[in-house]
């Protein structure tokens, strides 16, 4: 940080002031204005040297007790993170740009919980996947049982499971044929990837028909289910 120990001691609003402005109300907010009711306490928020550089920081501090059992002093550490919060901002930015619509669900009890997306998956849903934030699997796919078992499988065998199936988007009342892929991330995660097949599918379904029927018969055929789905 490019402070010595002495000058934390003489200032004690040091800390605070060096914190970056849009975390501190975020941090503040953990901390209680009576010191025997603080909990052990964890924070990451970013911070700025002497020299003027961002870093990020977690700050941890747990109760030391005296003998009475009141809390009367807490004993502190502060440990660099910047280099995993760089890696993980890289992370997220891959994630966004995958060009396949991906969606994170997280293990909450015996449901799952939608809790982030990718940009193509925000495309695909016309943006309604943003109001989906928080929902449960057991809800969004409660006429879709197959789903949920899916979910089970993936969760289960701790594997990646893939299978093609049909899926009414709602956003744009539309049913689409999807390549889906549900993929474990430890410990308690499952990216769900969809590949949208649906022309593959008309187009298979030409090419066999095509063999039989009067081209543009099988054409109008299709344009029907089109318009059916």
């Amino acid at each position: 940080m490019g402070y010595t120990a002495a000058e934390w001691m003489a200032n004690t609003g040091l800390w605070l002031e060096r914190m970056h402005p849009d975390d501190r109300e975020r941090v503040m907010a953990n901390l209680s204005d009576d010191a025997a009711d603080w909990p052990d306490w964890v924070a990451e928020y970013r911070t700025y040297t002497r020299a003027g550089r961002m870093r990020w920081l977690r700050d941890q501090a747990v109760r030391v007790h005296m003998g009475d059992g009141v809390a009367s002093y807490f004993l502190g550490f502060m440990v660099d993170i910047t280099a995993t919060k760089e890696a993980e901002e890289r992370q997220r930015a891959q994630f966004q740009e995958l060009p396949v619509p991906t969606y994170v669900w997280r293990r909450r009890g015996d449901d799952w919980v939608l809790v982030d997306y990718n940009r193509a998956a925000l495309w695909i849903t016309r943006g309604v996947v943003a109001d989906l934030i928080g929902a449960t699997a057991s809800t969004m796919h409660a006429g879709q049982p197959e789903v949920l078992a899916d979910f089970a499988r993936c969760w289960e065998s701790r594997a990646t499971i893939e299978r093609e199936m049909l899926y009414y988007f709602s956003s744009v009342d539309e049913t689409k044929t999807l390549v889906v892929s549900y993929v474990f991330v430890p410990p308690d995660t499952v990216l769900i990837h969809t590949i949208d097949v649906t022309e593959r599918e008309r187009a298979h379904i030409l090419a066999l028909m095509g063999s039989h029927l009067d081209p543009q018969v099988a054409r109008v055929f299709l344009a029907m289910q089109g318009e059916s789905a």
